[in-house]
């Protein structure tokens, strides 16, 4: 099977494309560090009117309790929802909740990323 990903070279993925997915999709997305935070929190910062609904995406792998240590940090109010790759490797993690403020939206994201293999979207 060739994949194609941003018009580069092919790529010939194993049989776990998936995988191969997701080490190529990790080799290509910079890693969340402190300037992402401050960057994402001035953006919300700039929303005048809180609390806000706000939508988080994540990427988990689902092995070793990860999923359910990314739950954990997630508002216990907040409307969630998962979705598994095709061989159960990975879970699609979005939670839509009300925010009281741009600095607990930072906190969420920066605890779930520090979760290892997780990815903030």
């Amino acid at each position: 099977m060739t994949l194609k990903f941003d018009n580069q070279t092919d790529y010939i993925a194993p049989k776990k494309t998936t995988s191969a997915f997701f080490k190529y999709f990790c080799s290509k997305i910079e890693l969340m560090n402190e300037t992402h935070f401050k960057e994402l929190l001035n953006k919300q910062l700039e929303n005048q009117v809180w609390p806000i609904r706000y939508m988080f995406k994540f990427i988990v792998p689902n092995h070793d309790g990860k999923v359910e240590k990314l739950t954990e940090l997630l508002p216990a109010e907040a409307e969630i929802s998962f979705k598994h790759t095709p061989n159960l490797q990975y879970v699609s993690v979005t939670c839509v909740a009300h925010m009281q403020s741009a600095e607990h939206i930072v906190t969420i994201t920066s605890q779930a990323v520090e979760i290892p293999g997780v990815m903030a979207l």
